[in-house]
């Protein structure tokens, strides 16, 4: 069965942030960013339990997961996302850089 995905307002924002970040360097950039993000959206409608929790997930106390994804430069980006029956739902997108996250996070 596949899953639904749903990209919750804090993840769109994260998503249009980085693209716009993205687009001052590189429209070429954009585009593969985009490519490599559809793809990990694309992963998580076969098996998102398949892959593991999150680090913030003890400190959420939910069973937060995550997905690592590259560009093909090989930054790695997470998305980070709560299964919900037959839904599963995007959380956040964060960058190399950005710190773990807490409860106002989400």
């Amino acid at each position: 069965m596949k899953y639904t995905i749903a990209v919750l307002a804090a993840a769109h924002a994260d998503v249009e942030q980085i693209i716009d970040w993205l687009e001052e360097r590189s429209k070429a950039g954009v585009i593969h960013w985009i490519e490599s993000y559809e793809a990990a959206l694309d992963v998580l409608t076969q098996e998102p339990e398949r892959h593991a929790l999150a680090p913030e997930a003890s400190v959420l106390q939910r069973p937060v997961r995550q997905l690592l994804f590259r560009t093909r430069r090989g930054r790695r980006y997470r998305l980070i996302y709560l299964v919900d029956g037959m839904e599963v739902q995007i959380l956040r997108v964060r960058t190399p850089s950005e710190r773990p996250l807490d409860s106002s996070d989400i």
